[in-house]
């Protein structure tokens, strides 16, 4: 996270200024910068308010988003990727319309998503392999590590199968 330089000194141990700005900079992972679309989704169950942002870099524990105009958010909320996985997040920082925001855990997994994948992985005792993987591509299903793990489990004990056959 970045906080401003009033004093002029260096605000942590083993934080350092980033040249010429009067920021320190303190995140622990480094950042990738990209543009992708997401949504904020917020309130006591996740969704009371949906808003609209774009994410502007991420790191393996948060990203950055704009939301294009100033805004108040709450502590925490969902971060709902548009082509990717949604994390519980919680905001370490604001500047105008940026916020930093902290993951809260890993990847979440939607009740529907579950059972769509839980119908997959089954697919895979009794279809092809390639054609299953591919479905569980397309569902983001290796984006949960559980979940990733399991698949190339259970797709080792296929091709195990296989193997011994021939």
């Amino acid at each position: 996270m970045l906080e401003h330089e009033y004093s002029g000194h260096v605000m942590e141990t083993g934080a350092a200024p980033l040249a010429g700005t009067g920021w320190v900079e303190r995140r622990s992972a480094s950042r990738t910068p990209v543009i992708k679309s997401a949504k904020l989704l917020l309130g006591d169950s996740y969704n009371q308010s949906v808003i609209n942002c774009l994410v502007l870099d991420e790191a393996a524990n948060g990203v950055l988003v704009d939301l294009g105009t100033m805004f108040v958010l709450p502590e925490e909320m969902v971060l709902q990727m548009a082509s990717g996985p949604s994390y519980r997040v919680r905001r370490c920082w604001s500047a105008g319309s940026k916020f930093g925001l902290e993951f809260i855990g890993g990847p979440l997994v939607s009740k529907e998503a579950g059972a769509q994948m839980a119908a997959l992985g089954r697919a895979l005792w009794t279809q092809a392999i390639p054609f299953v993987i591919a479905d569980l591509r397309s569902q983001r299903f290796f984006g949960h590590e559980d979940l990733r793990q399991a698949a190339e489990e259970a797709a080792y004990r296929n091709l195990e199968k296989v193997l011994v056959r021939g």
